[in-house]
C-alpha cells in the first residue's frame, strides 16, 4: 500500500499539513505502507533540504519512503508566495541539475557539483538512505523530464488519463515505471526490483 500526498497546497480550500512531517507522523503510526509526495518541486524546495527530509522519514520509516519529485507547475502557489517560476524549458534543466545534486549526496561519500543554480563543494550526507538506492519518482508527461525520468528514477507519474499523456509524449507511449518492493521487515525491501512500464493512473492527488 502506499501513502501518497499532495506535497504542498498553499493554495485554495481547507488546511494542509506539511507533506513530509505528516509523512514521518504516518511512518510511525502505520507499518508496511511506502510513502511519498506527489511531488515536492524544486521550485518550492532546495534539494539538500529536501534531501535531507526525505532520507529522514526513510529512517523513521525502516525504509518506505519513495523520493517524489518535481519540476514545479503551480502557478497560483508559486505567485501567491513570491516563488521563482521559471520559463518552461529553463525550468527543466533546472529540475535535470536538482536531480544530480539529490544523486551526487545520495550516492556519494563526499559530493562535489558546480552547474548553474547549486554547487557541492566535497559535502558530506549522512546518514545516508536505509534503502540502497532511495526509490525516485518523478512527476512527469513531457518528453524531457520523462528521459530524466528514464536515466534517474526509478517511478513516475505522468498524471491524467493515458490518451492525454501519450498525446503530450508524442510517439511514445504514456508509461509509469514502478517498482514493489518487498516488505519492509525482509532484507529485500532494501534492493528495488527493476523499473516495469505500465500505463500511468490519474494521479491521486493533484
Amino acid at each position: 500500500t502506499d501513502v501518497r500526498v499532495s506535497s504542498l497546497k498553499l493554495t485554495g480550500s481547507g488546511p494542509a499539513l506539511d507533506c513530509w512531517t505528516f509523512l514521518a507522523a504516518v511512518a510511525v503510526a502505520v507499518p508496511n505502507w511506502r510513502l511519498t509526495s506527489m511531488v515536492s518541486p524544486v521550485t518550492i524546495h532546495h534539494p539538500v533540504v529536501l534531501a535531507k527530509r526525505v532520507v529522514t522519514v526513510d529512517h523513521i520509516s525502516d525504509g518506505r519512503a519513495v523520493f517524489g519529485l518535481g519540476a514545479g507547475w503551480q502557478i497560483n502557489e508559486h505567485h501567491c508566495y513570491g516563488f521563482d517560476l521559471r520559463p518552461p524549458g529553463e525550468r527543466v534543466t533546472h529540475f535535470i541539475e536538482a536531480i544530480r545534486v539529490i544523486r551526487e549526496l545520495l550516492d556519494n561519500e563526499r559530493a562535489n557539483f558546480a552547474g548553474q543554480w547549486y554547487t557541492l563543494t566535497d559535502a558530506t550526507f549522512e546518514p545516508k538512505p536505509v534503502q540502497s538506492p532511495l526509490p525516485l519518482l518523478i512527476g512527469t508527461a513531457r518528453p524531457r523530464r520523462l528521459r530524466a525520468l528514464a536515466r534517474h528514477a526509478h517511478e513516475g507519474n505522468t498524471g491524467g488519463s493515458p490518451p492525454t499523456a501519450a498525446a503530450a509524449t508524442g510517439p511514445h507511449q504514456a508509461t509509469r515505471a514502478t517498482h514493489h518492493p518487498a516488505p519492509a521487515s525482509t532484507p529485500a525491501s532494501r534492493q528495488p526490483t527493476p523499473p516495469t512500464p505500465q500505463t500511468a493512473p490519474p494521479p491521486a492527488h493533484a
